[in-house]
């Protein structure tokens, strides 16, 4: 084969190959380090083809040059004899030359042509063919992992849904044998709360009988501050009517006394007299036209309070079963830290029974200073078996009957 022939054959696979490679740069789906090879093939094919071609045209010239000075008298009267000829006979001349000379050439490249394209169609069919093969068992391979994948997540979701199905059967069973348990406690607690109620209310209304039979009251006189902060804080009623009897006070205290027994919800009265006996007396007028059912009333100083759990509610319990009608006037054990009952206090609060002020003997003993009935006064006459004397209850705490006022 001759060097133009060389020269059309590497033209036209230089041209064959960049028409793959321009062909592939244009196809998506592909990794970058696939394009940037791509691409410098092209180049480096590109510029061998440039190469290629330029040596072609050197060799053409050449030949060209090397003709015209071997043959260039014969040229001359070729040239001379064709331009002598009509143009239908130019035309017919041009084209024998052309099917003697040059179509037999270029069919041959038409040829090589036609070859490498189907050689290239029939690389990209195997290529395609394969491609779609692999994808197709890539394919198969995923769907088949993809079935057992969700074979086991479908077999593991059944699982744990029996076992929380369970689990939450389990809390639910606990939860309602918890709540019914509760219920159970809440009904037995429910009817015992009603038998409390009624037995509670039963009491209330007994002691409400009782409360009306019994009042407590002080005499005050100018000493408001004792009423407030002393008596009402250390007596503990019970629950019973407790009134302030007024003994002649100054205006600004009577003013102040009167506010203290409306804060406290107390009855304020005003002595007809003087004194503790008159006031006494003013409380038993006032119960006979508002208390009627009143039977006993029990009077304290200021600075006198009762120790003993319970102290108005069993007396009223007493004066109910009417154990004391028979008495006009009770009086009560006075203990004290000082100069009358001396230790008697702490001995109280020791857990004993000692025996404190119990009264006075006005009608037995003349001297003021030794009339009261207490160890530090009468020790001797207080341990007798016996008491012949005539005595009364301590006024400081004293209760008395008035049924039959």
């Amino acid at each position: 084969m001759s060097r133009n022939y060389d020269y059309k054959d590497q033209e036209l696979d230089f041209k064959m190959r960049i028409k793959f490679l321009n062909k592939k740069l244009r196809e998506p789906d592909h990794g970058v380090e696939q394009y940037e090879e791509w691409q410098s093939n092209l180049e480096m094919v590109t510029d061998e083809l440039t190469k290629v071609q330029l040596k072609k045209f050197k060799s053409f010239l050449s030949k060209w040059i090397h003709a015209y000075k071997e043959d260039n008298q014969l040229i001359n009267v070729v040239d001379c004899m064709f331009v002598s000829l009509g143009e239908d006979e130019q035309k017919d001349m041009a084209t024998k030359w052309y099917h003697r000379t040059i179509k037999e050439k270029d069919i041959k490249h038409y040829q090589l042509l036609a070859q490498y394209t189907k050689e290239e169609n029939q690389m990209l069919k195997n290529r395609e063919k394969k491609g779609l093969k692999a994808q197709g068992e890539q394919y198969k391979k995923r769907l088949k992992s993809l079935k057992v994948e969700n074979k086991k997540a479908i077999k593991n979701s059944r699982e744990a849904l029996s076992k929380n199905y369970d689990k939450l059967l389990r809390q639910h069973v606990l939860q309602l044998n918890h709540y019914k348990n509760k219920h159970d406690e809440n009904q037995n607690i429910l009817e015992d709360m009603k038998e409390r109620i009624h037995t509670l209310e039963r009491e209330k209304y007994d002691l409400q009988e009782m409360k009306d039979n019994l009042i407590i009251y002080v005499s005050s006189r100018n000493n408001y501050d004792m009423l407030e902060h002393e008596v009402l804080k250390n007596i503990k009623l019970e629950g019973f009517e407790f009134i302030n009897i007024d003994d002649k006070s100054s205006d600004a205290e009577i003013a102040k006394g009167k506010s203290i027994c409306k804060k406290h919800d107390i009855v304020f009265l005003e002595n007809k007299s003087r004194g503790v006996q008159m006031a006494t007396q003013t409380l038993i007028d006032w119960i006979n036209k508002n208390r009627p059912k009143c039977k006993w009333i029990i009077c304290f100083q200021h600075d006198h309070w009762p120790v003993s759990s319970n102290f108005f509610t069993t007396i009223s319990k007493r004066i109910d079963s009417n154990k004391i009608d028979e008495y006009g006037i009770i009086g009560f054990n006075v203990l004290d830290n000082g100069d009358y009952t001396g230790e008697s206090w702490n001995s109280f609060n020791q857990g004993n029974k000692p025996l404190g002020m119990i009264g006075m003997a006005h009608l037995s003993i003349h001297d003021r200073s030794t009339r009261w009935l207490c160890p530090n006064k009468q020790s001797k006459l207080l341990q007798l078996d016996k008491w012949s004397i005539k005595r009364f209850p301590k006024f400081c705490c004293s209760k008395f009957y008035i049924n039959n006022r």
